[in-house]
């Protein structure tokens, strides 16, 4: 993991701000730009990709718009199989990370 749980969501929201409403990249641009800013760094795992995955679907459906680009990776990322390595890596921080994945299955639910 390159940084926490909580500033990896911030840095989602900040990515976002910067890429799509400041620089106006297409949404499937600017996921892709936030995975290429971390993806740089010798900490960056799968746990890292499903942080901004989550994260970055949580402020698309807020806003109502579509997730659809991004579905198929998302769901492959928060599989079941994969929760025990999501533990072990954000630690205390799993709570937080658990809690968002449930508000992202209830949005999810609402479309």
């Amino acid at each position: 993991m390159i940084m926490s749980y909580m500033e990896r969501k911030e840095a989602v929201l900040d990515d976002f701000e910067e890429f799509y409403n400041n620089i106006g990249y297409p949404l499937n641009q600017t996921l892709y730009a936030t995975i290429g800013e971390a993806e740089y760094s010798k900490s960056y795992t799968q746990t890292d990709e499903c942080c901004i995955y989550v994260n970055f679907a949580l402020v698309l459906l807020k806003q109502n718009k579509e997730i659809e680009f991004m579905k198929a990776r998302l769901q492959e990322l928060i599989n079941e199989d994969n929760m025990e390595y999501y533990m072990k890596e954000l630690q205390e921080e799993f709570v937080d990370f658990k809690n968002d994945l449930m508000l992202l299955n209830h949005l999810l639910n609402e479309k």
